[in-house]
């Protein structure tokens, strides 16, 4: 099979368009879609002195394939760290400070921070006095979906 294929800018100045005939039907593709050519534009198509190039196409003769390694193919490791980060401040604010309260993390400094560098402090000392896996099951306890299981209480 011989395909002729043209490259041109498309009518509108906007892209390129690429028209292409196979030896039966002529059509041109531009990024908005496929569209057949007339006749007119089809006979510009057809090799001759004038016009554009001929390129032989044939179908594949084998196919290869390539399997993903399992290194490839793995999920990152799970980021608790980040999960109990998203998780406590998904909660409403009451019960953000009702657990930092219950861990006592919470000092009379505080009351002059904003929230963003509140809870920055908060997991600060969280993680300093060893409290993590509390703040876990804190958090998890007000949840609807709580976690099946807790990843700090295992990183004793």
């Amino acid at each position: 099979m011989k395909l002729c294929i043209h490259v041109r800018p498309r009518d509108d100045g906007q892209g390129w368009a690429v028209d292409v005939f196979d030896g039966r039907r002529a059509w041109s593709k531009t990024h908005l879609g496929e569209q057949p050519l007339n006749k007119a534009e089809a006979h510009s198509l057809v090799p001759h002195e004038a016009g554009g190039a001929v390129v032989a196409a044939s179908a594949p003769n084998s196919v290869v394939a390539t399997t993903a390694t399992e290194k490839d193919d793995a999920m990152p490791p799970p980021n608790y760290e980040r999960r109990l980060t998203y998780r406590f401040l998904t909660l409403p604010f009451r019960h953000q400070i009702a657990i930092a309260n219950s861990l006592n993390l919470l000092t009379d400094e505080d009351q002059a921070l904003s929230d963003e560098p509140l809870f920055h402090e908060l997991f600060k000392r969280a993680t300093a006095a060893g409290l993590l896996a509390k703040l876990w099951d804190e958090t998890e306890k007000r949840h609807a979906d709580p976690a099946p299981f807790n990843p700090f209480e295992t990183a004793k």
